[in-house]
């Protein structure tokens, strides 16, 4: 407990002084933007450089080579995980775990199958309906309680409400849709003001002047072309995200269905509905020969034409 100096002229034991409080602000701050998320495996500088590919050229983006830096992360972790599992039942003169755990640590076999071995081996022995039934909750509450999984839950709600959020364009709508988008990158996070301003001024110049007349006309915040942006943006975040869920997911079914339960003990967090399409205001085509005009008024022609326009063109375009 942090004791006071104040009405004191000597400093108690545990006296944290200002530049102390700071310093120690600062390394938690340090802290928090070098450690792995749970769900990711990035950190959070990694988190926050590929979450900038929707804001710089196609060419120069770096997502999905720090998305696999940070899946690779995971493997490593959830080896990690299997082996502080395999010696804590070890130390408790679990015979079966020392033997798993011996060819882990040799490596004549992965993680997957380590665990897979361990609960078959375990259940051999015969089991009461009690037992069953105790070792299924335990199973559930397990798999619901890692870290990845309540965060991949967190991910799931927030997708769901920016596809109720961005079917009829509103002030509300684009508060929600950025909120959201923020919860997605960070589902652990307190998204403030600040971030949404950040957020909102996503995209180029044109389209930031497009968000503010919009404000004027209707009070809304995004242009049409960044709402877009976002959407797609924030599909693809949550397939990534879902990719990784099912890995654990999938793992723990595989142990249940070793033991011999059914694979649908474990709850599941997925989103249900339909995903979110790219929409075709970011699907810009190739210029076409006659249009008279370099790249970017095309790209202004694009984004600026009808919904209806868009898809028509680009059905005739593919054919």
């Amino acid at each position: 407990m942090v004791q006071s100096t104040f009405g004191s002229g000597v400093p108690t034991a545990g006296t944290i002084f200002p530049q102390q409080q700071q310093q120690q602000g600062l390394k938690g701050l340090l802290q928090r933007f070098m450690q792995p998320n749970e769900t990711t495996g990035l950190t959070g500088a990694e988190n926050f450089a590929q979450a900038l590919d929707a804001l710089i050229l196609p060419e120069a983006r770096m997502g999905e080579q720090i998305r696999a830096r940070g899946a690779q992360r995971l493997a490593q972790g959830s080896r990690n995980q299997t082996i502080a599992m395999l010696q804590a039942k070890a130390r408790g003169g679990d015979l079966i775990a020392r033997q798993v755990l011996a060819a882990l640590e040799a490596r004549a076999i992965d993680p997957k199958t380590a665990m897979a071995t361990y609960l078959s081996e375990s259940l051999k022995q015969p089991i009461s309906a009690k037992d069953k039934t105790n070792m299924i909750a335990n199973a559930r509450k397990e798999f619901a309680g890692l870290q990845r999984v309540k965060e991949f839950d967190n991910i799931s709600n927030a997708y769901g409400r920016i596809v109720a959020s961005v079917e009829e364009p509103s002030p509300a709508g684009d508060l929600a849709l950025i909120f959201n988008y923020m919860k997605m990158l960070d589902p652990s996070s307190v998204v403030r003001e600040s971030e949404f301003a950040a957020a909102a001024q996503a995209g180029s110049y044109g389209e930031r002047i497009a968000a503010l007349v919009g404000n004027l006309k209707e009070g809304t915040r995004l242009s049409p072309a960044q709402r877009a942006d976002f959407v797609d943006r924030a599909t693809k975040l949550y397939s990534q995200a879902e990719g990784l869920y099912d890995d654990t997911r999938n793992q723990y079914i595989s142990y249940a269905t070793e033991a011999g339960f059914d694979a649908d003990i474990l709850p599941d967090f997925r989103y249900t509905g339909e995903l979110l399409k790219k929409p075709t205001i970011l699907q810009v085509p190739p210029r076409p020969a006659d249009f008279q005009g370099d790249d970017a008024a095309w790209l202004e022609k694009w984004q600026t034409s009808s919904e209806q326009f868009r898809k028509e063109y680009l059905e005739a375009l593919n054919g």
